[in-house]
């Protein structure tokens, strides 16, 4: 027959690492606690930093816009092409409301203000063509652009019959 010492020591130690665990659940639930409301404290904090930083940057694109005199309330539309071999590129932003969607009469108006503004004056002295081929550029320019569009219409003609 087992000693009854032994048994009851036995007892106390269960009993002894039962109440252990209960407090080493009880504080592991309480470290996980503190440490979920810490993270969102943490993440409501960066939330509102970059809610802050969204902020300035729409604030300093609405100081540019008024800097170069586009109105922010208005449509503006914005065309580029950047050259991939150099840092050079091109960047033209129009402004208005032509009552059209794609703007065409905006941007004719706008090439046609660049054609004007064309000065070949300090140029003929490299290039004595330069006038010539200028004007040759824009019209091969003009005219590839509307023979693709005629040649889309005349494939999208066979397609149809």
């Amino acid at each position: 027959m087992p000693d009854m010492t032994i048994v009851q020591r036995v007892a106390e130690s269960q009993y002894v690492f039962g109440i252990l665990f209960i407090f080493l659940f009880l504080a592991a639930t309480v470290a996980g606690t503190w440490l979920y409301k810490n993270l969102l404290k943490e993440n409501d904090e960066r939330e509102r930093k970059i809610i802050e930083m969204q902020e300035k940057k729409r604030n300093n694109y609405k100081k540019f816009a008024e800097m170069i005199g586009l109105d922010v309330n208005k449509p503006v539309s914005v065309m580029g092409k950047h050259y991939f071999d150099s840092d050079e590129g091109l960047t033209i932003v129009l402004q208005g409301d032509d009552g059209t969607f794609w703007q065409n009469k905006l941007k004719t108006e706008a090439a046609n203000h660049l054609i004007e503004s064309l000065d070949f004056k300090s140029d003929i002295e490299d290039d004595y063509l330069i006038k010539e081929k200028t004007f040759v550029s824009l019209l091969c320019t003009i005219g590839g652009s509307g023979f693709a569009t005629l040649r889309k219409a005349s494939l999208l003609k066979k397609a149809i019959s």
